[in-house]
């Protein structure tokens, strides 16, 4: 699995690209000049603002600010393999399924919702997922299973709404992991999904 990069490095193509002087480059990111030499040379210690990592995404140019995250995160250890083991199965379960819960209220609430957007997962869900997937693979086609009928059974009520199809979450898992796996993790993801649709209690 390649390792992910550190947050300076998101910094480095663009003070290559303009020549920026270090204090001109923390005065843009938000931080003190003492605080960029040291995510240079220690990398991060502690999670930065938010406005912090905004500011780096938008000073790269071509990263997005859930790249910049998903790189703090592992920095400074908040998320690795290690720490995703010791998510006990029913608390992502709970995590999970209250995404799909959520999702429902949110379409019911907005019947003009594109259908882009059904089922949609949020950005931390998004990062549990990759983290499961990277984890324990054989969890994720039952996160699918599950989602997709706790959505439904949320909208069971509403003559309004149909039910969200297997490849509109899978959409949605696309979306949610996007800058979290790798292309190769992306399709292995998307197998099981299709396996679990030939499956006997598929989607």
């Amino acid at each position: 699995m390649t390792a992910a990069p550190s947050v300076f490095s998101f910094l480095a193509t663009h003070k290559a690209n303009t020549g920026v002087s270090d204090a001109e480059l923390a005065r843009r990111i938000g931080v003190t000049p003492q605080n960029l030499g040291l995510w240079r040379r220690d990398g991060l210690r502690r999670l930065p603002q938010r406005e912090h990592l905004e500011a780096v995404a938008a000073l790269s140019g071509t990263t997005s600010y859930e790249q910049v995250l998903d790189a703090a995160l592992h920095e400074t250890g908040y998320l690795d393999t290690k720490t995703l083991l010791l998510i006990p199965d029913d608390l992502a379960a709970f995590v999970l399924r209250s995404t799909a819960e959520q999702a429902a209220a949110q379409e019911k609430a907005r019947g003009d919702r594109p259908p882009a957007t059904r089922g949609h997962i949020d950005m931390m869900t998004g990062h549990l997922l990759a983290w499961l997937w990277r984890a324990r693979p054989a969890w994720v086609p039952r996160f699918l299973i599950d989602y997709r009928k706790v959505f439904n059974e949320n909208l069971t009520d509403d003559p309004n709404h149909t039910t969200i199809t297997l490849d509109e979450l899978l959409e949605q898992v696309r979306l949610a992991v996007s800058g979290k796996l790798t292309r190769d993790e992306v399709h292995d993801l998307h197998q099981a999904a299709e396996a679990v649709r030939s499956s006997t209690v598929g989607l």
